[in-house]
């Protein structure tokens, strides 16, 4: 399993549209480009951290281009502060994850 692990700085007021946007194009991944999910996370600084799964790297880079496709269609730019971040990109070498549902 590949993840990567993005940084957003959305700009304030637009919080909840850009989870929309992300949610969308997340399920679109999901849906039609292999990826096996991601998480979003807001962190303490007001910045969101998405944590996204794919089956490998080369899913990751072929869907990484359609993300970034349907970010502009979606306008996600103009809900940002700065262009989002790879912080990460890794291989999973073991999974502990215990698949309990979000609360």
């Amino acid at each position: 399993m590949f993840c990567v692990i993005y940084h957003f700085k959305v700009k304030k007021g637009q919080e909840i549209a850009f989870q929309e946007a992300w949610h969308a194009v997340t399920e679109d991944m999901v849906q039609n480009y292999k990826s096996l999910g991601a998480r979003l996370h807001s962190a303490e600084d007001g910045s969101c951290v998405a944590y996204a799964q794919w089956p490998d790297k080369d899913s990751w880079q072929s869907g990484h281009v359609i993300i970034e496709a349907e970010s502009r269609q979606m306008h996600v730019e103009n809900l940002l502060d700065e262009i989002p971040t790879v912080i990460y990109k890794m291989t999973v070498i073991e999974d502990l994850f215990a698949g309990a549902p979000l609360a």
